[in-house]
């Protein structure tokens, strides 16, 4: 359907390392400027019908021109192939004629007048392209449509005319072909063109655009996306148009589905009214990414090229939220597969893609997550640090936190805080029994809270808007404002009401505790911390929930939701019933920030998705329903420390990925036999003299380093560094450097290994045999250094 228009338009061609070139608008003649619009207000399923109408009539009008085989004449230009509005004998050409029969005459004689022998591609706005946007034409097609003319001279040569006007009779006839076979795509096209071409159409507010998402037409769905995206975001708030977006994800035609992803990703991305970014995209990310990933290996090729772009410039973002874990390295497979797509133009782009440093970096980063994730654990963290990317919200939303996003919204105020009283004090949660008190409560606090040190004569400084109640009735939702300042982010309290809680004896936040294992941190796992309900927690919910199971589900949701908010996040839940207790049951994930659980110390460590890992524990809310009282317990999710399997961590594309990267065995070192390296460490083995002091071997040093920085999966600098000069018959300087390479805390075990290979080379059998069991120590199925011990048995059963 639509693909010129909207990449011209909707898609951020900007990419890796450059821009996609746009076409060069050609300013026309200055009479092509001066004309008028009709601005009647119409539903955009009526203006679509209208230019599906007016493109049958084009075409047809077409086929009878050309039938006729009645042309202009070049008489002015001998030798050269010339286009003609209009003849010296009053012949248009075909563009022309379709204008007059459209009752454009006037139009058409000042075309002919002052600009005859105008390309159509060359005119960019005036009453031609007027005209074009009424006509259910794009103006490539009409372009197309327009040809250039021979003069009878160049045909006096053993030729005839009427082979002339036979080749443009089979010109015509090709054209024909093409407008009938891209119809569907170019009436999208025609459509979005006619609507941007008048900013103030009445058809093109908010509420109409919205309307039309909902509309039959497919064409006509994707034009409201689109529109609805190019939105000014001071005229139009962001929630209400990215929530009327959002259904259309799951549409039927698949071109729809990719233009509302595009559509998504450019209300998520826009700047705000004061010029600053606001959050939400990295959000929006989570539902558009498997959009683009579907279209860029489905059968649309329109779509594919589109997609692929999409993909190059967004999953960079996405790097750090472990949405890689599982989708990031179907999106690189993706890309390894379009270097050898059947369209050029998606070869070229996919190689230029993967070329570049910024995907080269997301594709190690990937890799790294994956590969050190522990594979009984990889999908459960993934689907943790993916709730986490949401801003802590369930992963399928519960109405609870439903409600709550219709009190704030996260993309026009990115920094409006949420509270569930009391915030810091260890009292009991206050219930409120009306707006009122609900008011009068939150006004408490803001007088103990932000009006310390102030007069109490000068108070208050902040205004409430009016409270509403969720939908169950178990909440209050107060909304305070200051009045002080120009802080204009809204500061948001829940309140219980009595339906929702009928006593506790603590606040929210006290409900539970964590305890930190005394065990110090030892590679590769710290050891876990638990969570556990406080003894004496006593919590009673109110009439409603213990009643009814959906608003039991909401309360344990809402009480999940700010627990999240306080500690943890809560990756899912279920609830179940019984004829006397109703148990919400969840698995809660509290991140272990800066200390490494997978196997590498450092380079992910510091990451607040999920760099450290995670702790998982199954927490369980049940309710007597005779009674309201809530039991609190949590049981700790365990697993065994195992790497990923093979397959999972190597995938055979893998190895041409890293090809298209441009890495290759080391040839001058054979010590890695065939494995693969990056450009940075073939160029410091190439240009390594032993002989190599001071700045310069630093140099070389820190080009290593930086590179193994960024992936760790990569042989330690030490390591390198270790060989080159064992390769120079510095023995001594050689092993001073294996000794480097393992005598850091956080040594991984394929380094221990490696170091043990290379001294049981050189004849060193004990250091070899230490250094094999350190990394089975570390990792109990190494191949490598089972290897070396397996050699080792060897040389040891030969002396006997």
């Amino acid at each position: 359907m639509i693909t010129t228009c909207l990449l011209k338009t909707g898609v951020a061609l900007l990419i890796i390392g450059g821009a996609f070139a746009q076409p060069r608008a050609v300013e026309p003649n200055q009479v092509l400027v001066v004309g008028t619009r009709n601005s009647a207000s119409a539903s955009l399923d009526a203006i679509y019908r209208e230019l599906v109408s007016r493109r049958n009539l084009q075409i047809s009008r077409l086929h009878t021109y050309a039938t006729a085989g009645r042309f202009p004449r070049n008489t002015e230009f001998p030798g050269r192939l010339v286009p003609y509005f209009v003849d010296h004998a009053g012949t248009a050409c075909a563009v022309g004629h379709l204008m007059r029969l459209d009752g454009q005459i006037p139009l058409v004689d000042r075309i002919a007048a002052s600009c005859n022998h105008i390309r159509i591609e060359d005119v960019s706005r005036g009453p031609l392209v007027d005209w074009i946007h009424d006509s259910g034409l794009t103006r490539a097609e009409c372009a197309l449509i327009q040809p250039s003319y021979a003069t009878i001279e160049d045909y006096r040569r053993g030729r005839e005319w009427r082979d002339e006007q036979t080749r443009l009779q089979n010109h015509f006839a090709r054209v024909e072909k093409t407008l009938q076979v891209q119809s569907q795509r170019s009436l999208g096209e025609a459509l979005i063109a006619k609507l941007e071409a008048i900013p103030t159409r009445p058809e093109k507010n908010v509420a109409n655009l919205i309307d039309a998402l909902s509309s039959t037409e497919p064409n006509v769905r994707i034009a409201a996306a689109h529109l609805l995206a190019r939105i000014e975001p001071e005229t139009s708030a962001r929630a209400p148009r990215i929530e009327a977006l959002k259904p259309n994800l799951a549409d039927p035609d698949p071109s729809v589905r990719f233009w509302t992803a595009d559509a998504l990703e450019q209300v998520g991305s826009a700047p705000s009214y004061n010029g600053q970014l606001t959050r939400g995209n990295a959000e929006l990310h989570y539902f558009t990414l498997t959009v683009f990933l579907a279209a860029a290996r489905g059968n649309q090729y329109d779509l594919r090229l589109p997609a692929l772009i999409q993909l190059a410039n967004i999953v960079p973002e996405s790097i750090n939220s472990c949405q890689q874990l599982r989708i990031v390295p179907e999106i690189r497979h993706t890309l390894v597969e379009a270097c050898s797509d059947r369209d050029p133009t998606v070869r070229s782009f996919a190689k230029q893609v993967m070329g570049s440093w910024r995907w080269q970096r997301t594709a190690h980063e990937s890799q790294r997550m994956r590969r050190h994730y522990l594979a009984e654990s990889a999908d459960l963290e993934s689907l943790a640090a993916e709730t986490m990317l949401r801003g802590r919200k369930f992963v399928d939303l519960p109405s609870a936190t439903d409600d709550l996003d219709t009190g704030r919204s996260i993309y026009d105020t990115p920094d409006s805080i949420t509270y569930f009283l009391p915030v810091a004090a260890q009292t009991s949660p206050p219930i409120a029994v009306s707006p009122a008190n609900a008011e009068e409560i939150v006004d408490k606090v803001l007088r103990a809270s932000i009006g310390q040190g102030v007069e109490e004569g000068n108070l208050p400084f902040w205004k409430f808007d009016p409270t509403n109640a969720d939908s169950s009735g178990l909440f209050y939702i107060v909304t305070a404002r200051r009045t002080d300042s120009d802080f204009d982010n809204p500061l948001i309290y829940i309140l219980p009401r009595p339906a929702l809680l009928s006593h506790a004896n603590a606040p929210l936040h006290s409900w539970f505790k964590t305890t930190h294992s005394p065990t110090a941190s030892v590679w590769p796992a710290t050891p876990p911390s638990t969570i556990q309900p406080l003894p004496d927690v006593h919590v009673v919910l109110g009439e409603t929930p213990r009643h009814d199971r959906p608003t039991f589900t909401k309360a344990c949701d809402l009480f999940a939701f700010f627990l999240a908010q306080y500690a943890f996040i809560v990756v899912d839940r279920e609830v179940h019933e019984t004829a006397t207790t109703f148990t919400w049951s969840g698995r809660f994930a509290q991140l272990r920030q800066y200390k490494p659980r997978f196997f590498e110390q450092g380079g992910g460590g510091m990451s607040v998705f999920g760099g450290g890992g995670w702790d998982f524990h199954q927490m369980t809310m049940s309710c007597d329903r005779a009674t309201g009282a809530l039991t609190l317990s949590v049981e700790p999710i365990t697993f065994p420390m195992k790497p990923l399997p093979p397959e999972l961590l190597t995938p055979d594309w893998t190895t041409e990925e890293l090809k298209l990267m441009g890495w290759k065995p080391l040839e001058s070192l054979d010590f890695f036999g065939d494995r693969l390296l990056p450009a940075e460490y073939h160029e410091v083995v190439e240009n390594f003299n032993a002989a190599t002091e001071g700045q310069a071997l630093a140099r070389l040093r820190s080009q290593l380093f930086r590179r193994w920085h960024h992936d760790k999966s990569l042989p330690k600098p030490e390591l390198v560094f270790g060989l080159l000069y064992d390769r120079a018959n510095q023995r001594e300087t050689a092993q001073n450097y294996m000794r480097q390479a393992v005598g850091q805390r956080g040594t991984p075990p394929d380094t221990f290994a490696d170091v043990a290979r290379w001294e049981l080379s050189i004849g060193d059998t004990a250091a070899a045999r230490k250094h094999a069991d350190a990394a089975l120590k570390l990792w109990l199925n190494l191949p490598a250094a089972k290897d070396v011990l397996s050699q080792l048995a060897e040389v040891k059963s030969a002396t006997k």
